[in-house]
Parts: structure tokens; sequence; C-alpha cells
């Protein structure tokens, strides 16, 4: 399977002189979809556990402690999961910024785009940078 920016129709779309850009455009656009996705899981087990925890603390105050343990399990098992995950775009930036210089290396774009499953090439990760850089960064 071709993937779209591959196929003579993409290039109709675009002018002759943005050719080299459809595949660092697709790249970007891959994780930004990625990380929106996680940040949106991040976001309803953080409302869950937000819940989970409204409802013990209602079935203490009603004296159900049975419930209330079998409830816990679920809140530990909610905490877990999210320890997984960043919090938000900032700790998902710093997570893969190795050095804390504020600014991406080739590698540690790779990394991040890897992660948020892209698969890049060396070539794909300078060719995201000159893309971003071009943008403003």
């Amino acid at each position: 399977r071709k993937e779209w920016l591959y196929t003579p129709i993409a290039r109709i779309f675009v002018e002759r002189a943005e050719w080299a850009t459809l595949r660092p455009r697709a790249l970007v656009a891959h994780a930004r979809a990625g990380v929106l996705a996680t940040l949106t899981y991040v976001t309803k087990l953080t409302k869950e556990l937000d819940k989970m925890q409204e409802v013990v603390s209602a079935a203490l105050v009603g004296g159900n402690e049975q419930d209330a343990d079998e409830k816990q399990v679920r809140i530990i098992e909610l905490m877990s999961e999210l320890a997984l995950y960043p919090k938000d775009v900032r700790v998902t930036f710093e997570t893969y910024d190795a050095d804390g210089d504020q600014r991406l290396s080739r590698s540690e774009l790779t990394a991040f785009l890897k992660a948020f499953g892209v698969q890049v090439t060396a070539g794909d990760a300078a060719s995201v940078m000159n893309l971003l850089a071009g943008e403003g960064g």
C-alpha cells in the first residue's frame, strides 16, 4: 500500500516547489495526531479517576466500606495507567528533550516521532527539522 504523498495525485494539490515538503508535513501531521490522541486518552483517564475518587468518598461517608474498597482497586489501576503517560504537551516535550536545551536534536526528534508511531529515517528527521525551522520552529 502506498502512502498518499507518494501517489501522483498528491502532487496535483501542491505547487511543484512544495513537493519536497509532502513527506515531512505528513510525518508532522502523524505525530501531531499521536500526541493529541495520547493527551485525549490521559484526559479521559484523569476524569475517570476524579469520578472514582468522588464515588469512594461518597461510599465512605455513607458507611459502605466494601464498595469503597472495590472502587479503590480501579483507582490504583487508573493511577498506574496514568503514570505511563505525559500529563500535557510541555511534559511530552521535556520527556524527549534529553539534554534540556529546549530544542529537539535530530536524535531527540527521531525518538519523539517513533514514540508516537511515526516511522522515520535520519533523512526524514532532517527534513522535518528543516520544515519546522522554515515555519518558525
